[in-house]
């Protein structure tokens, strides 16, 4: 079981599945927190929105993921540059900080309790040799108005000032479905959409039992599952998170950081506030032309990058190495290639939007999402990789 789901202990409400036809203006395929924080900026324009989901709330990738959220991307800022250019990457970066507000806004307004706290964003790298490169994942940012600090030790590391927040996604997303009953927002769990197809001006969504909604538009949420819906939509990917069990008196000055490791882009490490270390990432990459039984029994590899995950963090955190990890949990979700939200219209089926998230920033990608696809405010001098407004 993953942390997040034995820390909220309680049992959730139960919401039925669909068990008769039923018709909305939207309907948004997916429980998790991008189709439910979608689901509630939608709401504010009075909208009559159903959510549908294969899984109770919140019970799929949500509740594996790392409980982060910051001004991060997969692989760093030098990474993105690669891939869109400076400007965008700046512009990407100043969304995100932006997003953080909106999160933390909406947690306010709605009194959620989630745990959520502000933190500082750390980045370090071990290679002093490769200075010049270092530079160049801070400087952009620091020119535009992030308020960064350098330190110059044998570690080369910069930190951004409140870069990011720590939550229990779990909790946040079942908090996040009350909040939409209440808006009379209909949820139906347990209920798996086989097919979509259009029928005139509307769309048909079939469930497996027979069942269909009727909807002017949908939005897909799906997660791993929108492979099903979207070709080319990424490629399958599996993470690794440890948590630790809680570290009486634990004397750090990473305490109230998050830490994400440079030279291995897909490590990042944080304390919660009950002292436990969380450590996350080395993601594994597996095509469809793939798979890791060819090579070795999965559980052996999984438990190798248990294991590595223990070893990098230990590093850090020595202390790590006699305390007992209480959680090793795993999720799989779609590695897209420029490491940005993923959002959008179908090609050639104009009612259809999606939104997918990943990697160690999901819950930050899946606020992005929702202001992208609800204001149609663009991100980037190409707004063509941009929709408009759902109305």
């Amino acid at each position: 079981m993953s942390l997040w789901l034995n820390e909220s202990s309680n049992a959730p409400d139960v919401y039925t599945w669909l068990s008769k036809n039923d018709e909305c203006d939207i309907c948004i395929v997916g429980g998790g927190l991008g189709g439910l924080i979608t689901a509630l900026r939608l709401s504010e324009n009075n909208k009559n929105i159903i959510i549908v989901t294969t899984m109770p709330i919140g019970n799929g990738n949500t509740s594996k993921g790392s409980g982060i959220a910051d001004i991060y991307t997969n692989g760093g800022f030098r990474r993105l540059c690669n891939s869109v250019g400076v400007s965008d990457a700046i512009c990407y970066y100043k969304k995100m900080r932006e997003g953080l507000g909106t999160l933390k806004e909406i947690i306010d307004r709605h009194n959620i309790n989630c745990d959520f706290e502000i933190k500082d964003v750390v980045y370090f790298s071990n290679d002093a040799e490769n200075y010049d490169e270092f530079i160049k994942e801070y400087l952009p940012l620091k020119h535009n108005g992030f308020d960064i600090t350098v330190e110059n030790n044998k570690k080369l590391s910069f930190e951004i000032k409140n870069g990011g927040v720590a939550l229990n996604p779990y909790k946040l997303a079942r908090n996040l479905a009350n909040i939409l009953i209440n808006n009379n927002i209909k949820i139906y769990e347990n209920t798996k959409i086989e097919s979509i197809f259009n029928c005139g001006d509307c769309t048909i969504l079939k469930s497996s039992m027979g069942y269909s909604i009727k909807a002017n538009k949908i939005v897909l949420a799906t997660g791993l599952e929108s492979k099903n819906f979207i070709k080319g939509c990424g490629i399958k990917k599996t993470s690794y998170t440890i948590a630790t069990s809680s570290i009486n008196d634990l004397q750090t000055s990473y305490k109230n950081k998050i830490i994400h490791c440079i030279d291995k882009p897909y490590y990042t490490c944080y304390i919660t506030n009950d002292n436990r270390i969380i450590a996350t990432g080395l993601d594994s990459i597996i095509s469809s032309d793939f798979t890791i039984k060819r090579y070795k029994p999965f559980t052996q590899f999984k438990y190798n990058k248990f294991n590595q995950l223990e070893n990098l963090t230990s590093e850090l955190f020595p202390i790590i190495e006699n305390t007992p990890i209480e959680y090793k949990f795993t999720y799989s979700d779609l590695e897209n290639f420029d490491d940005l939200a993923l959002c959008g219209v179908l090609e050639n089926q104009q009612n259809y939007y999606y939104t997918i998230s990943s990697g160690v920033n999901s819950i930050m990608q899946s606020v992005i999402s929702a202001d992208i696809l609800c204001s149609g405010e663009p991100i980037a001098s190409d707004e063509d990789n941009f929709i408009g407004l759902i109305n």
